[in-house]
């Protein structure tokens, strides 16, 4: 007998609003499945990051609380304005700033991890260093770090590769590929046509699918969105 695969996060259909009204996004209730591979695409200013922050639960809708139905489902969001500690090791902008409950062997795997990225991208990265001495595109792999070492059901990222050259680029989508194998879903936001097209290709053997959102008509000057998830 073939059974569904059990849907790891559910999301009600939900609307936010800002600006007294005048900037609304309408999302339909969503539902995601172990080792989803969800492109959010849509122009600038139309309301990816509140998607992400909402499946987060950073933000609450207007019409609903949304958060409260996703409380218990653990994400790992990544993202420009993702909170980063310049001052801070690396080990504790993984662990603290992710704020999940650390095993014995977390420490280990963010080691092997490290070792790994020095490795391919030929750095120096050093777990007790002070998040300060390394580039923006190093942190880009740091901030992926909270999802190899803690595995969360979902793992939304938020314009992964501004800061990185294209065989860095290659070796951050090849990791994101070994934890949707492992079942963790993903939804990603990129501006990029080339990334895209890159991710496509790296999860075409996986239930991948494109969010866009979608401008409505605007009326008495209040502006609409919508996200379309067909």
């Amino acid at each position: 007998m073939n059974h569904l695969p059990k849907s790891i996060l559910s999301f009600p259909t939900s609307i936010f609003s800002y600006r007294n009204g005048d900037w609304k996004l309408k999302v339909p209730e969503l539902e995601l499945f172990p080792s989803n591979v969800i492109l959010l695409i849509g122009d600038n200013m139309v309301g990816k990051s509140t998607v992400l922050r909402a499946l987060a639960g950073q933000e609450i809708a207007s019409n609903d609380p949304a958060l409260t139905s996703i409380r218990n489902v653990k994400t790992v969001l990544s993202a420009a304005d993702d909170p980063m500690f310049r001052d801070w090791s690396i080990k504790d902008n993984v662990f603290v700033v992710s704020n999940c409950r650390l095993c014995r062997n977390h420490v280990d795997i963010l080691k092997s991890y490290l070792a790994r990225i020095n490795e391919q991208c030929n750095w120096n990265i050093k777990e007790n260093v002070p998040l300060h001495n390394y580039s923006t595109g190093a942190r880009s792999f740091i901030q992926l770090a909270r999802a190899v070492v803690f595995k969360p059901p979902v793992y939304l990222i938020d314009e992964i590769t501004p800061n990185l050259d294209p065989s860095r680029i290659s070796f951050f989508i090849q990791v994101l590929h070994e934890l949707v194998e492992g079942g963790m879903a993903l939804i990603i936001v990129s501006h990029s046509d080339k990334d895209r097209k890159l991710l496509q290709d790296t999860f075409s053997s996986h239930q991948t699918n494109t969010w866009t959102i979608k401008r409505n008509a605007v009326k008495d000057e209040h502006i609409e969105y919508t996200l379309i998830t067909q």
